[in-house]
């Protein structure tokens, strides 16, 4: 694998106010990358109810996943289906979406997956 030198002077920059000190050269990641490329990582996390996806996608918990496109484009639709699958595997799950109402149970929400918060 080609490498491109990293010959970038940091020292000057480094030397600047206290939140400098967390910038890091790139060659300071260069072994974990290149690691990654020859010894891919163990497939973590819950898999999409899709049997395409299996082998390539992942949604691991502490992770944030966006489904963002044109009004109209099935992103709801989609994470409909999604949510089923995570909640069939046990996984726990929230949405929040900018333009559907709280209580919309359109087409794209299965039937009695939807918690409802109680009135007062």
């Amino acid at each position: 694998m080609q490498v491109i030198p990293d010959t970038i002077d940091f020292s000057q920059y480094l030397a600047g106010p206290d939140e400098a000190a967390s910038i890091r050269p790139a060659v300071d990641w260069l072994d974990e990358v290149i690691g990654r490329f020859e010894r891919p990582p163990t497939q973590t996390g819950a898999t999409l109810p899709w049997s395409k996806t299996k082998n390539c996608v992942r949604l691991r918990r502490g992770e944030l996943t966006i489904f963002a496109g044109r009004s109209g484009e099935g992103q709801s639709l989609a994470e409909g289906q999604i949510i089923s699958g995570l909640m069939a595997q046990g996984e726990k799950v929230a949405i929040a979406s900018m333009e559907m109402h709280w209580c919309d149970d359109g087409p794209h929400v299965p039937p009695g997956t939807r918690h409802r918060p109680p009135r007062h």
